[in-house]
């Protein structure tokens, strides 16, 4: 959530990470904005420093190897 009351949600379904706003009337419609193997952890959402500004975090495995990976979304 942000200082400004907005707010995010980030999760997996199957190998897709989705976010989507949410708002006092239910879950906006979802974004796809990362593939990812194997079986996550759940992510991270934090709001950036812009309005719509928001940063995602997962943790994933390549090659056998836990990677951090982060992506910068902006939302309308």
């Amino acid at each position: 959530m942000s200082p400004s009351g907005a707010a995010e949600l980030s999760w997996f379904d199957g190998n897709r990470l989705k976010i989507a706003a949410m708002t006092r009337d239910g879950v906006g419609a979802p974004t796809v904005i990362a593939r990812t193997l194997g079986e996550p952890a759940a992510p991270s959402v934090v709001p950036g420093g812009a309005p719509g500004e928001w940063y995602v975090t997962w943790l994933d495995a390549e090659a056998g190897h836990t990677e951090l990976l982060s992506a910068r979304a902006l939302c309308k």
